[in-house]
């Protein structure tokens, strides 16, 4: 084998391996693509579930007037556990 066709079989081999990783790369990003798109959909539901318990969280709020005090109590519990559901998703939506 000549030189020169030592050299071209090199060049053969290395530009294989270079799509070999190209192709992997692709699937990668393809991979990370899908991966993104799930976690904003995610982060998305996540919002909503937050402004559907603010909402309730008002109502509620706006309802504590009118109870007496035993009532008022197990109110509060609720909407302090509604807080910290709140707290938690937005802790999940910054990570």
């Amino acid at each position: 084998m000549s030189e020169v066709e030592k050299h071209i079989a090199e060049i053969q081999q290395k530009v294989q391996l270079l799509l070999k990783q190209h192709i992997a790369l692709q699937k990668d990003y393809a991979r990370l693509q899908a991966t993104l798109k799930q976690q904003e959909e995610d982060a998305k539901l996540k919002l909503e579930t937050i402004h559907a318990l603010t909402h309730q969280n008002q109502i509620l709020k706006a309802s504590l007037q009118d109870l007496d005090p035993e009532e008022k109590k197990q109110l509060v519990s609720k909407i302090n556990g509604y807080l910290k559901q709140i707290d938690a998703c937005i802790s999940l939506l910054t990570k």
